[in-house]
């Protein structure tokens, strides 16, 4: 709907929201401060979130930018499909069915997508499954009511149907039409995560599922919002995948003149277990000295191997390599996010770290998650104890939580390997601390002095399909809430095209009005920072990891520029991508809009981190 006219700007709510968890601050004379808020939730300017504000250029106000999201939960498909079109000629389970072999999951999702005033960012598909070790699973996402369905995986020659009509897109292994171009991201994302024969909450980008290339990360063979438009979506799991829960939880952001209607949906269960990664996740070590990997630590390998048809337990074996004098350290991480929902909307009930490990007749020792540190008693003076990096940003010293360390310890024979050794992180840290350690996008642990030797099969970057690398694990369980928001019904909203005319009629001096500034989407190495004008401007961001506070002006920044006038809503709901960026890392950063006759708004310096 262009044609509105320019006077008939939008209105600024004096206030702007965050999406989720993620930190943003504005840098003022009294310094800097980090804020979060859920989906929906107004921050107050006297909050310390000094992202809300009134907007930038003008006392006009346009609207604000506001993060929504909405949920539907699985129901079994039944009889919505003739048998023909069913994927798989096996038995078609229900949810809930541990006794999936060889069949299928059919499972549907019906809600209400927005009619207008909505842009989608993310749409996760996530359920709860789990899989044998021959990793010979498949699945398609195809509309409900449609023929377009995306079929990826790995599913066993043979066992899938050649009668439905439903697969529009075959690219899972072993269809001619997906080679080069076959799409195993449900499989190695189980595999790179999740321990087998494991009940785990698994989080799936659908645009991974729709996607060309192994990891789901090629070019788009359907979009997400192909398959979600109507409301109604379906998902199939073939071969050995058990389905016992699933949500569709669909991301974005509306325009919203005033306070949205919202509510807590009720509570819902997550648990994983979780396979390691070799190092930390960073690149920088907590500790100097002789540093290694489990299976470098350990020199141990399982002569039967992990895997070959079905679940069996590793052996316990033997490790071969002898401790580095005066000191080693093993550091090993976790890809555990949490659910994505503002930190305070989850509860952790259970992180249990649990790995086969020997330890030195003396000697002390310690463990550190993402740079918290917990040691026994005189690991800190120990001469043979090799000084900890600035990683390590702080210690828990106080007699309790020593003294529960030591007693994990207690459990661990010296001089032999201890199978099966838990550590649980919950009781050690606190819920509140392990909850925050885990919200900074992965899990990071080193175990130094004398028990750095961990027993792993194979190094991690040996994982592949079919062939899984035994190690530590990370048992995490919980439960979380989603902020449900309704979406203002605004067939004017500059998201549902309405948009002034371009170029613009009659000239003038003032600079566009900049609000809602904001950051969303935050990665280890990605961000996007998203704001809204009140008239046709172009786009620039520019960030840097430093800041002059003499001159309020930042350091060496790079900078991103999209012009106006081509991009249609994106020039009046500016959202510009970061790409490249340094892991757990501050970066401050500004937003500049130009209009068409060279005026510009310069917003003030707030800041994000990024994830670990």
């Amino acid at each position: 709907m262009r044609g509105v006219s320019r006077n008939q700007r939008w209105t600024v709510l004096a206030r702007a929201t965050v999406a989720q968890d993620y930190a943003l601050a504005l840098v003022s004379a009294a310094g800097l401060a980090l804020a979060g808020v859920s989906c929906g939730q107004k921050i107050p300017f006297d909050s310390g979130g000094a992202t809300a504000r009134d907007a930038v250029g003008s006392s006009s106000s346009i609207g604000a930018i506001t993060q929504v999201t909405f949920v539907a939960s699985a129901q079994d498909l039944g009889a919505t499909w003739p048998t023909t079109d069913l994927l798989f000629n096996g038995t078609d389970y229900l949810i809930g069915d541990p006794t999936v072999d060889n069949g299928e999951v059919a499972i549907r999702f019906v809600y209400d997508y927005p009619a207008n005033n909505f842009k989608l960012t993310k749409s996760q598909l996530v359920v709860d499954v789990s899989r044998n070790s021959t990793d010979t699973e498949g699945v398609m996402v195809c509309g409900t009511n449609d023929t377009n369905g995306v079929f990826t995986g790995r599913p066993p020659a043979g066992q899938f149907s050649n009668t439905t009509t439903r697969v529009a897109h075959a690219y899972y292994e072993g269809s001619p039409a997906a080679d080069p171009d076959e799409n195993l991201f449900f499989n190695q994302w189980q595999v790179d995560h999740y321990k087998h024969c494991s009940r785990n909450t698994s989080d799936f980008n659908l645009q991974n599922l729709l996607s060309r290339g192994a990891s789901g990360t090629g070019s788009a063979i359907v979009t997400p919002l192909d398959m979600l438009g109507d409301g109604d979506l379906t998902v199939v799991f073939g071969d050995d995948t058990p389905v016992y829960q699933g949500y569709l939880i669909l991301t974005g952001y509306t325009i919203a003149q005033s306070a949205l209607s919202c509510a807590n949906s009720a509570s819902r269960t997550f648990q994983n277990e979780y396979v390691h990664e070799d190092g930390t996740s960073f690149g920088s070590s907590f500790f100097t000295g002789t540093v290694r990997n489990p299976h470098t630590s350990c020199g141990w390998s399982n002569p039967n191997g992990y895997g070959g048809g079905g679940c069996p337990a590793p052996l316990a074996g033997t490790c071969g390599t002898a401790f580095s004098a005066p000191f080693q350290a093993v550091e090993f991480h976790f890809d555990a996010p949490l659910p994505n929902v503002g930190v305070n909307n989850v509860a952790i009930t259970q992180a249990l770290l649990t790995l086969n490990l020997e330890r030195q007749a003396s000697g002390k020792a310690a463990i550190v998650v993402n740079g918290v540190g917990i040691g026994e008693t005189g690991f800190i003076s120990d001469p043979d104890t090799s000084a900890p990096t600035a990683q390590v940003t702080s210690w828990l010293t106080d007699g309790t939580t020593v003294g529960k360390w030591e007693t994990t310890l207690a459990g661990v024979t010296p001089g032999t390997v201890t199978s099966n050794v838990v550590i649980d992180l919950f009781d050690l840290y606190g819920a509140n601390q392990i909850k925050t350690l885990l919200a900074e996008g992965k899990l990071n642990v080193a175990l130094a002095g004398s028990i750095a030797k961990v027993q792993a099969e194979e190094d991690a970057t040996n994982r592949a399909v079919s062939n899984a690398v035994w190690g530590p694990t990370l048992s995490l369980q919980g439960t979380y809430f989603n902020n449900i928001c309704a979406v203002p019904d605004d067939p004017d909203s500059p998201l549902s095209g309405a948009l002034p005319d371009y170029p613009p009629v009659g000239a003038e001096t003032a600079g566009p009005v900049i609000g809602s500034l904001q950051v969303i989407e935050v990665t280890d190495t990605t961000a996007k920072v998203l704001w809204i004008t009140d008239e046709w401007a172009d786009s620039t961001v520019e960030y840097s990891t430093g800041i002059d506070y003499d001159t309020n002006e930042l350091i060496a920044p790079t900078t991103i520029t999209l012009p106006a006038g081509a991009q249609e809503e994106n020039d009046i709901v500016h959202e510009v991508a970061l790409t490249g960026l340094s892991k757990y890392t501050i970066y401050f950063f500004q937003v500049k809009s130009r209009d068409y006759w060279g005026n510009e708004t310069v917003s003030p310096i707030p800041l994000f981190r990024t994830k670990r």
